[in-house]
């Protein structure tokens, strides 16, 4: 092996492999592992990590919490109007920034905890 070799290996499996076995021991708290041959690697990457693709606004509009608008809903409104007109890439970053993470959930907004939440 070359020092490139043993340096990737090295920074890829060994620097891990606590952390990469506590992953597999607490996965197997939640599920039989072997379900897990099931899957394609790419389905196993949407479980774990959400969806590749950008969330829908309307998802979000329709399972998230305002407060504080009930007098004057027009700010609300125009933010709805301008998160409609963002580009995947903005609402990607959009979301990173509201939830650290440019994946909406898995199974859509309805299932996120803490819901999203705007506050006049």
């Amino acid at each position: 092996m070359t020092y490139i070799e043993k340096k990737v290996d090295f920074m890829l499996n060994k620097m891990i492999l606590r952390q990469a076995e506590a992953f597999w021991e607490g996965m197997a708290l939640v599920i039989d592992l072997s379900y897990l041959k099931l899957f394609t690697n790419e389905e196993m990457g949407r479980l774990l990590c959400g969806e590749t693709k950008s969330f829908n606004v309307e998802d979000l509009y329709w399972n998230h919490i305002s407060h504080g608008f009930e007098f004057n809903p027009r700010h609300l409104d125009e933010f709805w109007r301008v998160l409609r007109t963002f580009t995947d890439e903005e609402k990607d970053d959009f979301l990173q920034f509201v939830t650290g993470s440019p994946k909406p959930p898995f199974l859509g907004f309805e299932y996120m905890q803490p819901k999203f939440a705007i506050n006049a």
